[in-house]
């Protein structure tokens, strides 16, 4: 048996074990199991991807070059692309609400 299907089976013994031993709600505690562990690793995903970017940041401030990129972008902010880069951000804005219409623009 491979692991994910042994931890499937652990799973929907637990829940069977949580619901107080139910006869008949197998196929109920597999489905259910199923969906326990595929939002685990969703999260999982997600909790990985944090971490990654944290250790990128990390990186990135022992790398010295903080102040140097700090200095682009306020002069990038102080310059005729600051306009730009503010629809862009607004466009970005937008996007994330789910408001696509700004992006067909």
């Amino acid at each position: 048996m491979d692991d994910y299907v042994e931890r499937l089976h652990l799973r929907a013994y637990l829940i069977w074990e949580r619901e107080g031993r139910p006869e008949g709600r197998e196929l109920d505690h597999w489905r259910a199991a199923e969906e326990e562990l595929a939002r685990e690793e969703v999260d999982g995903a997600g909790l990985q991807a944090g971490r990654d970017y944290d250790k990128g940041v990390k990186e990135f401030e022992k790398s010295g070059r903080v102040a140097e990129a700090a200095e682009k972008a306020r002069k990038a902010l102080d310059s005729p692309e600051r306009d730009e880069l503010e629809r862009a951000q607004e466009t970005a804005r937008r996007k994330g609400r789910g408001d696509d219409r700004a992006a067909e623009r």
